[in-house]
């Protein structure tokens, strides 16, 4: 029996074997990770690694219930601004790892292919795209909520007016969320590596757009000492 580099696994449980038959020289492209047989390289998953199936349950759970929290925050306090910031985010966060989950039940070894990892393809697109626009609702609630904690709190805690998070911080986070949707799109439509690649690399850029304009409203902040804080603030 040949020994190539994936016959020796540390999880015996991804070991799938050859049917009854199989001549035992060609039988090492159905160890996952071994070389494939047409290639002469090692296939990995779409992700790189092994996605941990409970950490996907786990996550699922905890976002479900963040939605479920916000949302029903927003009711009670009559707040709708959390039901498409926050409670948004939190749905998209449990949809993305909702694919994941998906992802790691399809993901299988095709020895078939000479050796390769497969998945179905709409998870990994589904998760993708929702991880990364999801926490662009999540950034707009936190700008309107700093816009409305600074009255609360003053003035000498803020470097701008408290409106300016709302409009000037919200329209860039909307942009970003644009720009990482055209970038989802043109990933999605792909017929070629290299056209998903373009639009992976939209995607990243409206990421790092979000990212800097997350950066500029950090620094438009005056940290308060604890001891300035009032005991209680009523929203």
């Amino acid at each position: 029996m040949c020994k190539c580099p994936g016959d020796f696994l540390p999880r015996a449980s991804h070991l799938i074997l050859p049917p009854a038959g199989t001549p035992q020289n060609i039988s090492c492209n159905y160890v996952p990770g071994s070389i494939n047989l047409f290639s002469g390289e090692v296939e990995q998953s779409a992700y790189n690694y092994l996605l941990d199936r409970t950490a996907c349950i786990a996550f699922v759970v905890v976002f479900g219930l963040s939605a479920g929290l916000h949302l029903g925050q927003a009711a009670w306090s009559r707040q709708w601004w959390l039901v498409w910031t926050l409670g948004f985010g939190a749905i998209g966060e449990c949809i993305g790892w909702s694919g994941r989950l998906w992802s790691s039940i399809s993901e299988h070894w095709d020895p078939a292919d000479g050796g390769s990892y497969t998945i179905n393809q709409t998870s990994f697109l589904m998760q993708i795209s929702s991880l990364i626009i999801a926490p662009a609702f999540m950034a707009a609630g936190n700008y309107i909520l700093l816009g409305r904690i600074i009255p609360i709190l003053g003035s000498k805690y803020s470097f701008i007016h408290p409106l300016s998070y709302t409009i000037v911080f919200v329209t860039g986070d909307l942009i970003s969320l644009v720009i990482q949707a055209i970038g989802g799109g043109q990933a999605s439509a792909a017929a070629t590596l290299e056209d998903a690649n373009k639009g992976a690399k939209v995607m990243v850029g409206g990421v790092m757009f979000q990212m800097a304009i997350l950066l500029v409203a950090e620094r438009t902040t005056n940290p308060p000492l604890q001891k300035d804080l009032p005991a209680t603030v009523n929203m």
